[in-house]
């Protein structure tokens, strides 16, 4: 809920008419009117009463209730209305007196310039006692956590494949290696190619081009790698071991 104060400069500082925004609409409250017009707020509220008694739809579109506290009562609660432009104008039908016209003048002129003031900087107020408002959002955010648990579970089934490919421990070939990784074979022996580093890398090179079945790849690859790791005796028997791999049939 927002809320914005107008007074009108035109009248004398002690009297000067207050409207508020609440949910992108303009209201005075009858507190505030009683005390411009110099009225008790409960003959304001008689007036009220009188009207919605008159027309009920009044309390609907037109006047709403509200509560207040006083230091002086406590927690007692005090009614008071908020009322639109038109909940107004109804009401100050019945103020009558010398300066009654331009006082009801200078109220008008407060919701004018209020709403004018909307009309320029437009602005979208939620109102959360609206169900539909509040399942519209709820929607939204159930929209949104999906979107992260779909994220999360793309995160983990990354994380399982990893953690095959490390258990596997130079023991998967190229083929399941890439697939394990949801790579196409060839983007994967590029990755490798770009990263020589990669000591598992080599041995599940060497062992895919012996279940492939193409020596000579898998010689040529053999080769560079034990020149690579020719002081490393256990990568040395990991690359022995696959280029014995079974090819397949």
């Amino acid at each position: 809920m927002t809320t914005e104060l107008y007074q009108t400069p035109a009248l004398e500082a002690s009297r000067r008419p207050i409207v508020t925004v609440r949910g992108g609409d303009v209201f005075a409250n009858s507190r505030d009117v009683a005390a411009f017009f110099a009225k008790e707020h409960r003959d304001v509220l008689r007036s009220i009463d009188t009207l919605v008694a008159q027309e009920p739809g009044l309390a609907l579109r037109n006047f709403a209730q509200g509560s207040y506290t006083l230091p002086a009562t406590g927690d007692q609660q005090h009614r008071c209305f908020d009322m639109n432009r038109d909940g107004f104008t109804l009401l100050a039908m019945g103020f009558t007196g010398g300066k009654a016209l331009r006082w009801k003048l200078a109220y008008i002129e407060a919701f004018n310039a209020m709403e004018a003031e909307l009309r320029k900087s437009p602005s979208i107020v939620l109102d959360y006692s609206d169900p539909k408002v509040l399942l519209g959002v709820l929607d939204h955010l159930q929209t949104k956590v999906s979107e992260q648990q779909a994220v999360i579970a793309e995160q983990g089934e990354k994380v399982k494949q990893l953690a095959r490919l490390e258990g596997a421990r130079g023991s998967m070939c190229l083929s399941d290696a890439a697939k394990t990784l949801g790579w196409k074979r060839a983007d994967f022996i590029a990755r490798l190619a770009a990263e020589p580093d990669d000591p598992e890398g080599w041995v599940r090179l060497v062992r895919s081009y012996s279940v492939l079945g193409d020596t000579a790849r898998r010689d040529a690859a053999l080769t560079q790698a034990k020149a690579r790791y020719a002081d490393n005796p256990q990568i040395l028997r990991e690359l022995a071991q696959a280029a014995e791999a079974e090819p397949m049939r």
